[in-house]
């Protein structure tokens, strides 16, 4: 990349960082000091979690624009607002890896709840639950979803810090309470999100559901996400990439 750079001739650079380098393993042994020497060859940095924009606020001076993850025009069309009493069916959509903590789910299907997914299965799984298959039409996935559950449980585990999953911010146009597993930027979305530490607190936040106090979190969740579109994000990026 270094030798790329070196022959090119342009008046602005931006570095788009997207890894936490420094804290997953498995790079080269250069990979820091490259990156350090991106960053101080760049105009501008880009990120797309909040991790990451404020590990590069620490690391230099330089303009930093983040941008979060979207949900495309066709989830947003299959996102229809359905009001949630109670909480007897939980849905996981997208591939099921080694990523995701099965032992919440099974925990929960131990409780009475019934485990919906959609997507991939890497994973054996060794409890009941109900496979809707790989839906490849986003609109209609989201469409089925909504219609499916009453919310929706993102068990993430391993480390987290530096990624911000673009299934976070689809689960908030469904409207549907999101209960999500705790790191950096589900905290720092925890506003919008049902963050839980433990899964015997996942089990208490949803045993205590409030379709009240949920109603608020969706006003909240509207404006937030009402600049996460693909337009508005176009337009923004547009003008953060042009210069005069």
């Amino acid at each position: 990349m270094l030798n790329i750079l070196g022959k090119i001739s342009s008046s602005s650079l931006i570095y788009d960082c997207v890894r936490n380098f420094e804290d997953w393993g498995g790079y080269g042994e250069k990979v820091v000091d490259i990156e350090n020497e991106l960053i101080a060859m760049s105009n501008k940095i880009f990120t797309d979690s909040f991790y990451l924009t404020d590990k590069m606020k620490r690391k230099t001076s330089k303009d930093i624009v983040q941008f979060l993850p979207i949900a495309d025009d066709a989830w947003q069309r299959g996102c229809t607002e359905k009001k949630v009493e109670k909480i007897h069916n939980v849905a996981y959509f997208g591939c099921v890896g080694e990523h995701i903590d099965i032992d919440t789910f099974k925990y929960l299907h131990k409780q009475d709840i019934s485990i919906h997914i959609w997507g991939d299965m890497e994973v054996e799984i060794d409890f009941p639950y109900i496979y809707h298959g790989y839906v490849s039409d986003t609109e209609k996935l989201a469409r089925e979803v909504v219609h499916s559950v009453d919310a929706i449980v993102l068990p993430y585990k391993g480390n987290m810090d530096g990624v911000i999953p673009a299934k976070m911010l689809q689960c908030l146009y469904t409207k549907l309470p999101v209960y999500i597993s705790t790191f950096y930027d589900s905290i720092c979305l925890q506003e919008y999100l049902y963050v839980y530490s433990t899964k015997e607190d996942l089990l208490k936040q949803i045993k205590h559901y409030d379709g009240l106090l949920h109603f608020k979190k969706i006003e909240k969740t509207k404006k937030m996400i009402d600049n996460l579109s693909e337009t508005q994000q176009y337009l923004d990026f547009c003008k953060e990439t042009s210069y005069e």
